[in-house]
């Protein structure tokens, strides 16, 4: 399982279904399930949840994320542990690339990612890569 996640730490309230609103009227080959199974002409991309602060199990993902990037010696983290400390929501993307190719199914999701950033203060976390701002990656987290 390869898991990415928006950590917001201001901007309007995530929901999915704006979310979904916003791919579809970029492409109407996007559809969102009500199990928040994210489809792209007919090829499943991943399973997206928005968790927000007072939801079960945010405190303990983001307590995860600030023990991954606590004890890097880089400067970097400090932006980062900000970002966490301060998150008030959290859109998670779990992606089983099955047979699909791995460029396919990340570039169809960087359309939800630039809107989240257009709209919200936060970074991208990407098991096995690190933190983004943007698309740039500002601590490299393995």
């Amino acid at each position: 399982m390869y898991i990415m996640r928006f950590v917001s730490e201001q901007g309007p309230a995530l929901n999915l279904n704006a979310a979904s609103s916003h791919l579809e009227s970029l492409d109407p080959d996007y559809s969102l399930g009500d199990d928040g199974l994210l489809n792209y002409a007919g090829h499943d991309l991943c399973f997206l949840d928005i968790v927000h602060a007072n939801d079960d199990g945010f405190q303990e993902e983001i307590e995860e994320l600030i023990e991954m990037v606590k004890d890097l010696a880089t400067p970097r983290k400090e932006v980062v542990l900000s970002v966490l400390r301060n998150a008030k929501q959290l859109v998670v993307s779990e992606i089983n690339f099955g047979d699909k190719e791995t460029e396919f199914v990340l570039s169809k999701l960087d359309p939800l990612w630039l809107w989240l950033f257009e709209r919200h203060q936060g970074l991208l976390q990407v098991d096995g890569e690190g933190y983004y701002q943007g698309a740039k990656l500002i601590l490299p987290v393995e």
